[in-house]
């Protein structure tokens, strides 16, 4: 046995285990559970993308290790992507090809942050971003949002927070867990404040596609001023149901590419080839596969609500994109925890209780609507009959 008298390292030991996780390994013990909490799409990879893949990794013989920042003709269809979708002007030394959004966002704050830097959080906030920031050492300042104004950052608000230690602003939209979409007016309002305080945007854009209603996902590294201080996270996992292929990138200034590129290459050498090559089908395969997922993303979204706002104690608004109904649950009087415990044991259902996602989200539990239409009634059955104590 070994006799090591402290063998964790302090960073270890002290970041927290993630609150999700513990909420998955406690559903897990149950049976008969109808889980609304992962934020995973329940479809499948386009069998199109994944022939193609196949087909070219036989074709070119991608079974070795890569450049660090991907393949170049990834990195230039990411560059396509972005010119043709997003007006935004880049070329492929200004992206990094990552194993999935969660690692490109990790890496842009080792690449950035210092021990005394503080860096930007509108809470409720994506439980990963303050584990990440521990990680470098820095500081978590939170922003508050409140469900009056859509959970959208406020200038007044995020100016209030802002020191002579601030570096960073993370802003993540569509917004997990809210639904939030923040638009062009919205941006253009950060984007002063970024500039005029001399911050950098890391822009969470996962979700960029999963938007409804006619509204447009905005990239705020498209407005002046912004694409030199501005580092856009995405990924192919929500886009194209491709979570398992862990495959995402960033988009910044060749400087800082440069650097993120050294930190990734002792982490973890390159990206999967493989999925590289899965990526590259994506970007080249038609739009109808992501517009066949959002059509029932947004059936799911107005049959949920709908039945959700007849729930005595509990209501939510329509969420403006992403696939998660942030549900208000202060009427019942019981903190998200105690919904979370009664909804698992009484209902057989796992929501997310929202002091996962900060202080901002307490009074609050996340539904995911990532599971066919029957699966969500019967889990709306449940959830009523707990709630109002049929």
């Amino acid at each position: 046995m070994m006799q090591v008298k402290d063998i964790f390292s302090k960073r270890a030991k002290e970041i927290a285990y993630p609150k999700i996780r513990e909420i998955f390994d406690r559903a897990n013990k149950f049976e008969n559970v109808i889980s609304l909490g992962i934020g995973e799409p329940d479809f499948d990879t386009d069998p199109m993308i994944i022939n193609k893949a196949f087909e070219l990794v036989k074709e070119k013989k991608s079974t070795h290790y890569t450049p660090v920042p991907g393949y170049k003709e990834l990195r230039e269809a990411i560059v396509t992507k972005y010119e043709e979708e997003n007006k935004l002007k880049i070329n492929y030394e200004e992206v990094i090809v990552t194993h999935g959004a969660q690692y490109a966002l990790t890496l842009a704050m080792l690449t950035l942050l210092n021990p005394k830097d503080e860096i930007l959080i509108p809470d409720p906030y994506y439980p990963s971003y303050p584990s990440q920031v521990f990680l470098t050492g820095a500081t978590s300042v939170f922003v508050p949002t409140f469900e009056k104004d859509g959970f959208k950052i406020k200038a007044k608000n995020l100016e209030k927070k802002i020191t002579k230690r601030t570096k960073l602003l993370i802003l993540n939209t569509p917004n997990n867990p809210t639904g939030a979409v923040l638009g062009k007016d919205d941006l253009k309002e950060i984007s002063n404040i970024a500039i005029k305080n001399d911050l950098i945007v890391i822009s969470d854009e996962a979700y960029e596609t999963i938007v409804y209603d006619g509204k447009k996902h905005f990239c705020i590294a498209s407005l002046p001023g912004m694409k030199e201080r501005t580092i856009t996270i995405n990924s192919f996992s929500k886009r194209y149901a491709m979570t398992g292929w862990r495959i995402g990138y960033a988009v910044t200034t060749k400087e800082i590419i440069r650097n993120m590129m050294k930190i990734s290459g002792y982490n973890l050498s390159c990206p999967c080839s493989v999925s590289q090559q899965a990526a590259i089908a994506a970007l080249k395969s038609t739009s109808s596969i992501i517009r066949k997922m959002n059509l029932e993303y947004e059936e799911r979204r107005n049959f949920i609500v709908a039945e959700l706002n007849k729930i005595k104690g509990i209501s939510c608004k329509k969420p403006e994109g992403a696939f998660y109904v942030f549900v208000n649950i202060k009427e019942t009087g019981k903190s998200s925890e105690q919904i979370y415990n009664e909804l698992l044991t009484k209902g057989k259902v796992v929501v997310i209780p929202g002091y996962a996602f900060g202080k901002q989200g307490e009074g609050y539990v996340r539904i995911a609507y990532t599971l066919p239409i029957d699966r969500l009634r019967e889990a709306i059955k449940r959830i009523r009959k707990v709630v109002e104590k049929e």
